[in-house]
């Protein structure tokens, strides 16, 4: 660590292929097409909660417009030149269910009711399955009955499958054993939609606690979430099934605003021998589309166009969690910003081929997972080493670097007098060491967090009297006997600490470091691959942050 110096579905007709098909009629105006739009029925009620429609809209509101299909949607969709929607049931939905025989038949019936409902108006309404994905061959065949018998365009899926007696047990569709439905979804050549959910409360409480703001679509949707569509990378899902077609809302998740970061972890030594072929980059060209779902940003999407290319990305809404007509607002900025045939493929085009986009992986540069060239020994040798990294810096035109103590350092503690006491002594090594060249070292503070009375008067002194230029935190401070109570500083007694750092007029760094073994293993235990800087570092700190 150191500062230098210097997406939606063929939906209709028009697909092409070696098979002949017919054209599917709908109401086609010119209008856009949405598909990460929501609806639930009165057995599934109770999993809305006390969850508010859009903003400014009440629980009532929401509750209502969800189990409405034809009514108010419909008079929507024509005030707001919507030409088609394709319903999904709102989450969790099966997602929720933890008995596989309960989730299997409420996923037939949810298709059935649905299907029954949008049956006079086929020519604006679809559907994407609901699927219990306790058993990849029992889903494979729902979604087999759910697009040719039902006429879906696809399925749905509210990230995890919660699975066991206690419902704690997370099913991750980047396994092996989940083949078959893979197989099934690219033999009927159709998308499927993964999309948030609320979280179990093992993981909510441990992670979201602080800052209980931060749960839903704030921050817990996409740190969730993002590590499901990360696992389907790294596990090699693409790779088996390279025609599969993904769809992921809310910008992605957030993950094509980190693909740099996350491509070049991947590659270091202890990932080599990853089941995936190519690099996560490749598979948001290949493989996954992303929509805007409640993410109406101009410039982030222009990003994104950046990153992945604009045939990558659809309009949607998320409606009712969002107001159809702040999505209208959305592209009327839009209309004026692309071009007219890069904003009908937004809007509509790409929605209308994707069911039959042909992927030339020949043309897809080879992606090898390399060495960095480091090994753990050197690593170990670069931290411990302090005047060895000047010659470096030279090399590489650095004035100036800013040393602080690695991941976890004194966050890891869980003893306060000893965590109180190694941050004193670490302080005071580093000091010394770089006393005899403060022209090019400096030094932030490390500080036990068990209690920020103390953290502001150690951050004193080693601004003070040591002369560093602030502290760095590596995220939550472990505590209790067992070390699994993080502690957050959000909370208003971390007050006291945060009026020093201001009196003092210095930076706070906030770095991530590993999350709670519990944490660890439901979140990540479906993909390891996924720990540290790939993945794990980003969601864990974001949400400090957040707070």
């Amino acid at each position: 660590m150191y500062f230098s110096g210097s997406l939606l579905l063929a939906l209709f007709g028009g697909i092409y292929s070696d098979i002949t098909v017919v054209a599917r009629k709908w109401h086609n105006t010119g209008g856009s097409i949405v598909f990460e739009e929501a609806y639930t029925v009165p057995d599934m009620l109770s999993q809305v909660g006390n969850s508010t429609a859009a903003l400014g809209g009440t629980n009532a509101e929401l509750r209502a417009n969800l189990l409405d299909i034809s009514g108010h949607r419909i008079d929507l969709m024509n005030q707001n030149d919507i030409d088609f929607m394709i319903l999904s049931c709102a989450q969790p939905c099966v997602q929720g269910i933890s008995e596989p025989e309960k989730a299997a038949q409420m996923a037939i019936t949810l298709n059935n009711q649905l299907a029954a409902s949008i049956a006079n108006n086929t020519e604006r309404l679809g559907g994407f399955a609901a699927l219990s994905m306790h058993n990849a061959t029992v889903a494979a065949q729902e979604l087999k009955r759910a697009v040719r018998e039902l006429g879906f365009f696809g399925a749905l899926l509210n990230d995890y499958q919660q699975a066991g007696a206690d419902g704690q047990t997370l099913l991750y569709y980047d396994q092996p054993e989940y083949d078959p439905f893979w197989e099934m979804v690219t033999e009927l050549d159709v998308p499927v939609y993964m999309h948030p959910r609320v979280n179990i409360p093992t993981i909510h409480n441990l992670e979201f606690s602080h800052a209980p703001a931060l749960g839903g679509a704030v921050q817990e949707f996409a740190v969730t979430l993002s590590n499901h569509i990360l696992g389907l990378c790294i596990n090699g899902v693409f790779d088996r099934f390279p025609k599969l077609k993904i769809i992921v809302g809310h910008l992605g998740e957030r993950i094509p605003s980190d693909l740099v970061r996350i491509d070049s972890a991947l590659i270091r030594p202890n990932n080599q021998g990853l089941p995936m072929k190519q690099n996560v980059t490749t598979y948001f060209k290949t493989n996954i589309f992303e929509t805007t779902s409640g993410n109406f940003a101009p410039e982030l999407l222009d990003f994104h166009i950046s990153q992945i290319g604009l045939d990558r990305i659809m309009y949607s809404i998320d409606y009712p969690f969002v107001n159809i007509p702040d999505g209208t607002a959305f592209l009327k900025t839009l209309s004026k910003r692309m071009k007219r045939q890069d904003y009908d493929s937004f809007i509509r085009g790409l929605a209308i081929k994707l069911q039959a986009l042909t992927i030339t992986h020949e043309k897809i540069p080879k992606f090898e997972l390399l060495a960095s060239g480091g090994t753990n020994a050197e690593l170990k040798a670069n931290l411990v080493d302090i005047e060895g990294r000047i010659p470096l810096m030279d090399q590489n035109n650095i004035d100036f670097m800013v040393l602080s103590c690695a991941t976890p350092c004194v966050q890891g503690f869980s003893d306060p007098e000893q965590a109180d006491q190694l941050a004193v002594s670490l302080n005071n090594r580093l000091a010394a060491t770089i006393a005899n060249n403060t022209e090019r070292l400096g030094a932030f503070a490390a500080l036990s967090m068990h209690n920020a009375t103390v953290a502001a008067q150690e951050l004193k002194r080693a601004v003070q009297e040591l002369g560093f230029v602030g502290a760095l935190l590596n995220d939550y401070q472990a505590s209790g006997s067992d070390g699994q109570t993080p502690l957050y500083y959000d909370q208003p007694q971390y007050d006291v600490f945060w009026q020093m750092v201001t009196d003092l007029d210095v930076p706070v760094y906030l770095h991530p470091q590993n999350t709670l073994p519990i944490v660890s293993s439901l979140d990540f235990g479906h993909a390891p691959q996924l720990l540290g800087p790939v993945q794990e570092y980003a969601v864990t700190l974001s949400t400090h942050i957040l707070g």
